[in-house]
């Protein structure tokens, strides 16, 4: 591996995996790092700058590679942690990184489109804003600054499913009003499917006991209630800023 960009992906990769939308287009401004826990040993060493085959939920697999080779990491300033059924291309993922340094953020997911399997409905995309300030990012498409990390590393690691880990970021962070963001001029998909390959590695009910036992030791007796604390709206100029934008400070 020869990492020359700031950025990497990182995924946890089965066999019906999109993560070849995501490098299939020119310029790409990240390496991409793929962890492969499906069965049949399917190789995917050619699409990535770093590939291991290791049974395991994305989490566990990113901690495992976190904790027991972090100068992989080390010459990366943003990382970007996602499911591999994201339908992704090369230049939202670009963009997404562009974005996220531009605005100096912490934590940030691409919008999801209006057709995708949504949760919670902050994260389908406001066509009106470049991002939205919030306190809330979905686990499934988690972009990270590298030096945030190792304040929520921890919980990452007491979370095998990733259930329960989106409420509990923006308090290790801080709860910030003005680093963590949606970003809405990056749009991905989120599919509607259930994925066996996944359901082999964990159970839905295993997952859910995980989560409880991760708001637990966080002391969250409540799912957060995700708020948006201001804008930037289109055709904002970023050298404009904090001028005439209704970001909070």
């Amino acid at each position: 591996m020869k990492p020359n960009r700031r950025n990497v992906v990182f995924s946890s990769v089965g066999n019906h995996s999109r993560h070849r939308l995501w490098i299939n287009g020119t310029n790409r401004n990240f390496d991409l790092f793929l962890f492969y826990f499906g069965t049949g040993g399917a190789d995917f060493s050619a699409d990535a700058e770093f590939f291991l085959a290791r049974a395991g939920t994305k989490t566990e697999n990113f901690c495992h590679l976190y904790g027991s080779q972090p100068e992989r990491l080390a010459s990366y300033e943003n990382v970007f942690v996602v499911d591999d059924d994201i339908v992704m291309e090369t230049f939202a993922l670009n963009r997404s990184f562009d974005l996220f340094y531009t605005y100096e953020l912490w934590l940030a997911q691409p919008a999801y489109t209006a057709d995708s399997h949504i949760r919670w409905p902050i994260t389908r995309q406001d066509p009106s804003s470049v991002l939205r300030f919030t306190n809330f990012v979905e686990i499934g498409v988690m972009l990270f600054r590298r030096a945030q990390l190792d304040k929520v590393i921890d919980a990452m690691a007491r979370s095998r499913s990733g259930w329960g880990l989106d409420m509990v970021l923006s308090q290790l962070l801080g709860n910030p009003t003005d680093r963590i963001a949606i970003l809405d001029a990056v749009l991905c998909t989120h599919p509607h499917r259930d994925d066996p390959e996944m359901d082999r590695v964990m159970s839905r009910k295993e997952m859910q006991a995980d989560g409880r036992r991760l708001l637990n030791r966080y002391r969250r007796g409540e799912w957060l209630q995700p708020v948006t604390y201001g804008s930037i709206p289109q055709g904002t100029p970023a050298s404009r800023v904090g001028l005439n934008t209704t970001r909070s400070r």
